[in-house]
């Protein structure tokens, strides 16, 4: 059952002033648990953890482990060291996330995962059961699913969908090679519980955008542009993109970047203020994320009335809606 947004934000708010407070104990252990259908892997597989629990971050690796159904792959505190700089865009600082990374390039096998967990030192368990996904994030492939039990409502990640699993590999199936979970803000009032936790895309890693090989293509004017990647957003001003028929590369490095837990989004916005006087001709625009996967748009949707006089080239199609 869904939450108002405006009650959500309001516990969230109230949780996570006490949690500031609160007298925390250590991690001694933490990973995740395979779903019971989990097909056993083909190859040995390696993933990194990172946990960033509050103000103290560690992180470990699960070297060559084979894939098994209902198996309990975590570290142990003997495991991992401590890292000061895991969650580098801001997850935000005083928060509770576990970064899962799939390493190598195993295009054989992935890993359904139905539960994540955390250990403190007193021997208390938080654990994520209910996956909180982004509708884009929903990847089908073929005959595989990205996760299942779909089209649910979560009640406190209120703006995303509930699904009991959800996978991370490299298969054609399940591009997807880094997640990040993040547990509530008030996860330590929720002492041996199963609770739900929001499961981020992979950060955006380069923005690429393509100019048409057209007179006029290429633009002095500076531009703003401001990417939203599910929870992220990357802004950068004055771009000036004046070659045409070029690829043109956006630096996450050069860009401004802010986390907002509670809300998802995945597009790009253009603007400046002489484009109407000197336009660009933009023949695709690619996301490459951090894992190097690439999201091309090529062919753009427009309401043709609204840019009726705009120089636009129309392929005389309807987009699809799907």
């Amino acid at each position: 059952m869904a939450c108002s947004a405006p009650s959500v934000l309001l516990l969230c708010i109230v949780h996570y002033l006490a949690d500031v407070a609160f007298s925390q104990t250590d991690a001694s252990a933490f990973g995740f648990t395979t779903t019971s259908d989990a097909a056993t892997s083909q190859n040995p597989i390696s993933v990194r953890l990172l946990l960033s629990w509050n103000t103290e971050q560690w992180e470990c690796m699960l070297e060559s482990i084979s894939i098994a159904p209902s198996t309990y792959y975590h570290c142990t505190s003997s495991d991992f060291e401590p890292n000061a700089t895991l969650i580098t865009d801001s997850l935000a600082s005083n928060a509770y996330v576990m970064e899962i990374d799939v390493l190598g390039d195993n295009t054989h096998d992935t890993i359904p995962i139905s539960t994540i967990s955390v250990i403190d030192d007193d021997n208390l368990y938080y654990t994520i059961d209910t996956f909180c996904l982004p509708k884009e994030f929903q990847h089908t492939a073929g005959t595989g699913n990205f996760a299942n039990w779909p089209y649910m409502d979560c009640c406190y990640w209120y703006n995303r969908y509930a699904y009991n699993s959800f996978s991370i590999g490299m298969t054609n199936n399940v591009p997807v090679k880094v997640a990040y979970a993040q547990f509530r803000l008030d996860v330590l009032d929720h002492v041996n519980q199963a609770q739900e936790g929001a499961i981020y895309a992979p950060k955006a890693g380069q923005v690429e955008l393509k100019l048409l090989d057209v007179s006029g293509a290429e633009s002095l004017s500076p531009f703003s542009l401001i990417l939203h990647w599910d929870s992220r957003e990357y802004t950068w001003t004055n771009v000036i993109l004046n070659e045409r028929d070029v690829t043109h590369n956006l630096s996450i490095a050069d860009a401004a970047i802010t986390f907002s837990a509670f809300s998802s989004d995945f597009n790009i916005e253009m603007s400046s203020a002489t484009a109407a006087l000197d336009p660009l001709g933009v023949d695709s625009v690619t996301i490459i994320d951090e894992a190097g996967y690439r999201y091309t748009a090529d062919t753009f949707c427009f309401d043709g009335e609204a840019l009726a006089g705009q120089r636009y080239e129309s392929l005389g199609e309807t987009c699809s809606t799907q």
